[in-house]
């Protein structure tokens, strides 16, 4: 956990976006600037970008037990032609680095993204709010690694939960996507 901790750094770019200092270590792997994601597909159709905090970027979890990791795993399983993202910046509350870095990923038609916001609820963004996860009593056994940040059991749960969601709501159905407005996307979709 200690080594997971020790990030080389990041650097700011003129642009206001940030980008992650590679690490080579085979607990971060970090390359191009993004934590690396296990798993990944050769051959896909669409990704799936998460952006975000510590939860999205998966602190205190080696690279292959990170909520991307194991979401990517469930996706293969499943047949689903996606390949998971990690764009999280470790942004640590600053959430305007989360939407100057939005700007700059290179999204294409079909293509999911999810945002960590924590503690910030949008109004007019779809939000998929997972506050009461971890309130006990629940099955899944230690989910933290200390008071705030989880451990690979909760990065596994919450995986989990965005198959799920993703699943039953029809994300990979076979449409032409739009931007989503408030009258006719009421299950939270955020589509490109």
């Amino acid at each position: 956990v200690l080594r997971i901790l020790q990030l080389s750094g990041a650097k700011a770019n003129a642009d206001g976006t940030t980008t992650l200092i590679d690490d080579d270590d085979e607990l971060l792997n970090i390359r191009d600037g993004r934590r690396r994601t296990a798993y990944q597909p050769a051959e896909f159709d669409h990704t799936i970008w998460f952006m975000g905090t510590c939860t999205y970027f998966g602190i205190g979890a080696p690279f292959d037990k990170t909520l991307e990791s194991f979401l990517q795993k469930l996706l293969n399983d499943g047949g689903h032609r996606y390949r998971v993202e990690n764009a999280s910046q470790f942004f640590a509350g600053r959430y305007q680095d989360i939407f100057y870095n939005l700007n700059k990923l290179p999204v294409k038609s079909g293509d999911i993204i999810f945002i960590c916001l924590q503690g910030l609820v949008p109004e007019k963004i779809p939000f998929f709010n997972v506050d009461n996860v971890f309130d006990r009593p629940h099955n899944f056994g230690e989910v933290f690694s200390d008071t705030t940040h989880l451990n690979e059991n909760g990065y596994n749960v919450l995986a989990h939960m965005f198959y799920d969601l993703l699943v039953q709501n029809n994300f990979f159905a076979d449409l032409k996507y739009a931007l989503p407005n408030a009258e006719d996307d009421e299950i939270g979709r955020a589509h490109v």
